[in-house]
């Protein structure tokens, strides 16, 4: 499988940021609530790439970098944070794709629907309009069982689904739980994916605590201590 050129920097930076913590990144208020991390278990010395931490501070509003922090904002739940950085990053870099696509989850959150359509179609050149079914199945249940269609049969989005991580993550958005942990249970026995780092997206919240979740983390050996959960 071709490896994106900017996959190992983003992997290295979520694993940088457990370690480094929301301040390091340039957000001063206190984390929401989330899932409590195991530092020393999530990210070891080994992980921490300075190359990574050098590039962020030489140029944090390049095309890769600046998308990079913002993805890393978004997960430690510092969304005033994260939109002023991928705002920025896309006003500086408007055709960079990893850029729209982390916007895309970052409007998501803040169910600001119309921008995270925008983003979406513009993250999907060849097939915006379909691509833009799920962003409004996700901010409409009327319209979510034909946009669970659209992604499960759709050619257009046949790409999307081959990886299995990202087909979970729009299944996770669009409420089909059950079906996600399915794909990521294959996944974790006979899948690939080329965006490991798409399990720290909040997106993932609702089954981050199940333990066919968990056996994707250690597929992929990144250990990960979530909340304590009173149910099983």
């Amino acid at each position: 499988m071709a490896r994106h050129p900017w996959k190992g920097l983003v992997t290295a930076c979520a694993a940088v940021a457990l370690v480094i913590g929301p301040t390091a990144l340039g957000a001063s208020a206190a984390p929401s609530p989330g899932p409590a991390v195991d530092v020393e278990r999530a990210a070891p010395a080994q992980k921490v790439d300075p190359e990574v931490l050098r590039a962020l501070q030489r140029d944090p509003l390049s095309g890769v970098s600046g998308a990079v922090r913002a993805q890393l904002l978004f997960v430690l739940h510092r969304d005033d944070a994260a939109l002023k950085q991928i705002e920025s990053t896309l006003a500086a870099h408007p055709d960079g794709l990893l850029g729209h696509r982390i916007a895309l989850w970052v409007y998501l959150s803040l169910h600001r629907y119309p921008e995270a359509e925008r983003q979406m179609r513009l993250s999907s050149p060849y097939h915006p309009d379909v691509s833009a079914l799920l962003v409004r199945g996700i901010a409409d249940p009327h319209l979510r069982p034909s946009a669970v269609e659209v992604l499960e049969t759709s050619p257009a989005l046949v790409d999307l689904r081959h990886d299995a991580i990202v087909h979970a993550l729009f299944l996770v958005a669009l409420r089909e739980n059950e079906h996600a942990l399915a794909v990521l249970g294959e996944f974790a026995v006979n899948g690939d994916s080329a965006t490991p780092q798409l399990l720290w997206n909040r997106a993932f919240d609702p089954i981050r605590n199940d333990s066919r979740f968990m056996a994707v983390l250690k597929k992929i050996d990144l250990p990960y201590t979530p909340e304590k959960s009173d149910t099983p």
